[in-house]
């Protein structure tokens, strides 16, 4: 191993033991392609040798640059999200960015204190999922002059960038397939209204659908529980206990639907032939239930991509639209069928 004078390493060791500048050696972290390949090589056969690894907080000290993208995500307990954050990592590898992931489970004062945190450990711009956020964190965000991307919903703020879907455009769609095949005995299930948009306007599409059609829908089959497949199985609980049961219900993601699914076999009841079940997402287990679900496909992955290639230009000093609405499909399968 090459001799170093003290300590670990510094960026002045690289460069004496391959014979370059200090400069050149700084070269060969942030603009490698600026270097003759015999110089890069060499410069990086000393940095292996050595072990050396970059001060990254001095290094963003004088750049005012992090190369890091923070995304924050109501849960990592939801195969959506990761499908999501996985599209956006694959994007910014591509990019020489690096990605940190913050949760809140749905609580905005924790998403506050997740945002404050991540501003704080320095990040070039940020990804954050949905619309109704705090007004606080949305003002934080405004003073700390990072840039940054709504994801999945479209937000109408004329200062602020999404890239998204209408949910309630999808949840209207939905409302009116299920009740074009003769239901009317319709109930709806979701996340939390009053921390999650997306569970709101799916709901308010559906309903809107369903009353073109004259069909209400009870309160008390509009049902909002947490995410989750357990949650499922007690919305499923909680319906069966009622006098009047419905003929089909609208969930407002896959997770509860395959809960509803769970909970519909132990108690012997079919679906679709008693009960059909609708979900939204379409995520991958979604096509492998029993039986395969009837949801909302969620184009996930393009909306990761858009979401961050959108993020980057913003960096960039370029000027993307501000919005960007991409489109929703029914994915028809064996949950849903026509009222008997």
């Amino acid at each position: 191993m090459p001799e170093i004078r003290s300590g670990k390493p510094t960026l002045k060791d690289i460069a004496r033991l391959a014979g370059v500048s200090v400069g050149t050696a700084s070269t060969a972290f942030s603009h490698p392609e600026k270097l003759k390949k015999q110089t890069l090589d060499r410069i990086m056969q000393v940095v292996q040798s050595l072990g050396y690894i970059r001060n990254g907080a001095a290094q963003a000290l004088v750049s005012q640059k992090t190369r890091t993208i923070a995304v924050t995500v109501p849960t990592i307990d939801n195969p959506l999200y990761s499908s999501l954050v996985a599209s956006i990592q694959k994007v910014l590898v591509a990019n020489g960015y690096h990605m940190v992931i913050g949760s809140h489970e749905y609580q905005f004062e924790r998403e506050y204190e997740v945002i404050r945190f991540l501003i704080e450990k320095g990040i070039d711009g940020l990804i954050v999922v949905g619309a109704m956020h705090e007004e606080r964190t949305f003002t934080m965000l405004t003073m700390s002059n990072i840039p940054y991307v709504i994801s999945l919903s479209l937000s109408d703020r004329a200062q602020q960038h999404s890239v998204g879907i209408s949910n309630f455009d999808a949840g209207y769609a939905m409302g009116n397939l299920v009740a074009s095949m003769g239901h009317k005995a319709i109930a709806l299930s979701g996340g939390v209204q009053s921390s999650n948009e997306r569970a709101l306007e799916r709901q308010q599409g559906a309903l809107a659908a369903l009353e073109k059609y004259g069909i209400g829908v009870p309160e008390e089959w509009r049902i909002q529980h947490e995410i989750s497949i357990s949650g499922g199985r007690d919305i499923f609980r909680k319906l069966w206990s009622m006098d009047a049961k419905p003929s089909v219900l609208i969930c407002s993601t896959d997770v509860q639907a395959i809960g509803v699914l769970d909970e519909s076999r132990r108690y012997g009841v079919d679906v679709p032939g008693t009960l059909s079940v609708t979900g939204f997402d379409d995520i991958e287990y979604a096509s492998l239930c029993t039986p395969p679900l009837t949801t909302v496909k969620m184009p996930i992955s393009e909306i990761g991509t858009r979401s961050t290639n959108h993020l980057l230009e913003i960096i960039q000093g370029k000027c993307p639209m501000r919005l960007e609405k991409l489109d929703t499909s029914i994915i028809l399968r064996e949950s849903l069928a026509p009222a008997g």
